[in-house]
């Protein structure tokens, strides 16, 4: 489940293991673990034409460690559609309580 793999990544963070994960959520929405970077980032791609290697936009967010997983533990899963997706794209998101 994609929420036990954030947290085991998370706490290997945090204890300066050596991290890089990346996992598709939906419709062009990536979430990112990286050593160096303190947060969880959940960022909108897109792969310009003509190349295939998805490109970040500026629609996403960077939440703090603590802050993502306290929200994370503190909300109940809702299933919405993610502004300015296709139909088709449906994904299950945190509804805060």
């Amino acid at each position: 489940m994609i929420i036990d793999e954030v947290e085991t990544n998370v706490e290997a963070l945090r204890v300066n293991h050596p991290v890089s994960y990346k996992t598709h959520i939906a419709g062009g929405y990536y979430e990112f673990i990286t050593s160096g970077f303190n947060c969880v980032d959940i960022r909108k791609f897109y792969v310009p034409y003509g190349q295939t290697d998805p490109k970040p936009t500026r629609r996403g967010i960077a939440l703090r460690l603590a802050s993502g997983l306290k929200l994370r533990r503190s909300s109940t899963p809702s299933t919405t559609s993610f502004p300015h997706s296709e139909p088709p794209y449906r994904v299950s998101t945190m509804k805060i309580t």
